[in-house]
Formats: C-alpha cells, sequence, structure tokens
C-alpha cells in the first residue's frame, strides 16, 4: 500500500489513489478495510478535455487518516508523503502525529446522508449517495452491514431494494391457498428475469443463497420462520430478516410448538431448483452438506464465543443450557459423512413437512 502511495497517491487530510481498474480499486478497498484503516470510492467518468484528450473512467480510492494509516505513511520512500502528515522536524513528528490522529479521527471518520421524515410513527429515513458502497463503517473501521446497533433500542437497519416476501409472492399467485402450489417463487422469478441467461442465473443464486440460510436457521434454531421472514430479491437471493427467537426458543401456539420443521425449505423452494435430483437439487444438497461440516470443524470455537456471551443481556442466551442448543444440531459425535447424511435426511424431512404449509397458510390469512 505504502508503494502504491509513493507512486501515484496523493496525501492531505486523507490519502487518495486514483486507477483506472476495477480490480485494483477492489483490492484496495479490501486491503484497506482488513488492516482498519477507513476507506471508501468515488468514480469520475470518461471525459474529453478542452485540448481534445481522452480520459478513461477513474476510481479514486479515499483512505481516511487514522492511527493504522499512520503506519502505512512511514513505510513510504516519497518524503513528502512520508513526512507530509506527520511533518518534518524529526522531534515533532510523534507529538504532531498523535495530535493530527486525534483531530482526524474526530473530523474524517464522518459519510454525508440526508434525514427525512418517514410518515406516522417514531422511524426516520437516510439515502447514501449512489457513489456509496451502502456499507456501515463503526468507530474502529470494522465495516458491517444490513443491521447495526446504535444504542440502547436503537439502530440501523438497510432496506433491501428488489426484493419481497414469499407471503406477498405466495399472495400474488393464488393467495393463502398457493402455499401448496409449487409454482409461485419461480413464476416471480421468471417474471423478473424473462431472459435464460438471467433466470438461471437468478436460480443458482437462489441455490447457494438457500443453502446457506438452510444451514445457519438450523444450527442456530433461529425461530418465528414464516414466510413473512423470508425474503428474495429479483436476482434469486433468498434470505431471512427478524431474527427475534434463536437456540431453539421457538413459538408455541395452545401450547404446542408452532414450528416442527427442521429448517425452512417446501416444495416451493425446490421447484425453483428443479427438485433435488434435478442438477440444481444435488447443487444445493452438496453446497449444505459443505457448509454444515466447515461449520461443525468450528463449532467448539462458536460454543465457547457463545458462552462468553451469556452475560451479555440478550434475552434466550442466559444460561448453559441455551448453548447446549448448538451442541444438538452441531452433532459433534457424527463423522463428516455422517453429518452429510443426516442433513440431507433433516432436507427431505423439511421438504415432506406439512405443518410448515399449514402455518405459512394461516399468517397469509391472518395478515390479509
Amino acid at each position: 500500500m505504502a508503494g502504491l502511495i509513493d507512486a501515484d497517491g496523493h496525501v492531505g487530510n486523507y490519502v487518495c489513489i486514483p486507477t483506472i481498474y476495477p480490480k485494483i480499486r477492489d483490492g484496495l478497498i479490501q486491503l484497506a478495510r482488513s488492516l482498519g484503516i477507513p476507506s471508501t470510492t468515488h468514480t469520475r467518468s470518461a471525459y474529453v478535455s478542452q485540448d481534445g484528450v481522452n480520459h478513461k473512467e477513474c476510481y479514486f480510492v479515499d483512505l481516511l487518516l487514522c492511527s493504522n494509516l499512520t503506519k502505512v505513511l512511514t513505510l513510504c520512500a516519497v518524503p513528502r508523503k512520508r513526512n507530509g502528515y506527520l511533518g518534518d522536524d524529526p522531534k515533532k513528528k510523534k507529538k504532531n502525529g498523535d495530535e493530527n490522529i486525534q483531530r482526524l479521527l474526530k473530523e474524517h471518520n464522518l459519510f454525508k446522508f440526508e434525514v427525512s421524515k418517514h410518515g406516522i410513527g417514531e422511524y426516520y429515513g437516510f439515502q447514501l449517495s449512489d457513489e456509496a458502497d451502502h456499507l456501515f463503517q463503526l468507530s474502529n473501521g470494522t465495516v458491517v452491514h444490513n443491521c447495526i446497533s446504535t444504542g440502547d433500542g436503537v439502530g440501523m437497519i438497510e432496506v433491501v431494494l428488489n426484493s419481497d416476501t414469499i407471503a406477498h409472492i405466495t399472495s400474488e399467485y393464488g393467495g393463502a391457498q398457493a402455499v401448496y402450489s409449487k409454482e409461485p417463487l419461480i413464476t416471480w422469478l421468471k417474471k423478473q428475469n424473462p431472459e435464460k441467461k438471467n433466470i438461471e442465473q437468478a436460480q443458482l443464486n437462489f441455490t447457494y443463497s438457500s443453502a446457506g440460510y438452510c444451514v445457519a436457521t438450523y444450527i442456530l434454531g433461529i425461530g418465528d420462520r414464516h414466510n413473512d421472514n423470508i425474503m428474495i430479491t429479483k436476482k434469486g437471493d433468498l434470505f431471512h430478516i427478524d431474527f427475534g427467537h434463536f437456540l431453539g426458543h421457538f413459538k408455541t401456539f395452545a401450547g404446542m410448538k408452532r414450528e416442527t420443521s427442521p429448517f425452512v425449505f417446501t416444495p416451493m423452494y425446490a421447484h425453483v431448483m428443479g427438485g433435488l435430483d434435478a442438477p440444481l437439487g444435488k447443487q444445493f444438497l452438496q453446497l449444505a452438506c459443505q457448509a454444515y461440516n466447515l461449520v461443525r470443524e468450528n463449532g467448539h470455537l462458536m460454543m465457547t464465543l457463545f458462552m462468553l456471551m451469556l452475560e451479555t443481556g440478550i434475552p434466550e442466551l442466559t444460561e448453559e443450557k441455551d448453548v447446549a442448543w448448538l451442541q444438538s444440531t452441531l452433532k459433534f459425535d457424527l463423522s463428516r459423512d455422517a453429518a452429510s447424511k443426516s442433513f440431507t435426511q433433516l432436507t427431505k424431512e423439511a421438504l415432506e413437512n406439512k405443518r410448515q404449509l399449514f402455518s405459512d397458510y394461516c399468517h397469509i390469512i391472518a395478515h390479509q
């Protein structure tokens, strides 16, 4: 990174490195964030200057000054870039550096957003510019997305555009009764992706994302998995929302657990892949079993981390028996092959679970 700054970087109130290559831009961003350096990027469109020179589209990677970036700058070979930030006097370098770090951490770990009233209720929305990468950056440089807490009962939730709930899609193609049909999801995806190459990619996206969420929701025992808490993008990426219940603390109705399926995988989902015996269906099982075993390999570490969280006040994670749920789902006593067979069997059980369909049917009826 110091070499790139030497070659073509500008050092001022922040460090800016221009490039016309997207791979270099993406690599720089990834490298900077891995070092804990707050970073962002913006684009200058291609243009022709007044003297007739063609300028290509250019990307600018901006690195915000912080203690970690200071360490990188000390490695620069060009004196004005190495010393421009800290000052030329060697006796004052450390003092100036420390003062500048504190000043710049306060002044430059910022991003621009607009706040606007969002109708009835205590909700406000903000919209990042089109050039932003739509990731949230914490004060320590950690990049997160989707949902972050900013205080007690306060936080930010990402709105996933171009997506819809499984419940709404099902209702569009036959109402509540359509939960018993295989067609709604694939019909909706084909409508969003009329070209053959696009629908094939959407089906592949659905296969990968479904495999990941089936494994994650099973291991973590995520509850309240009705069809309004599962969504899909127009490109086929399936994702879950609303994680208010986990570690097997499932909701009950009339003294009975509402959820009896190990995870949500209905005939409607399998039909998008052409069935479990189709190439995509087989790929789904392979991916899910592979992911399941990868988590199992790190299962003891995972359980240790959950044990450390017992005193954090997280509801439904308050005692050791809550963590024991992970032991029951990770099945440490099984070999890798046996675990794969076990998860394959769980998938078939989920596919044949009629109570999940009835629960989805009732949910749509109740919220019509």
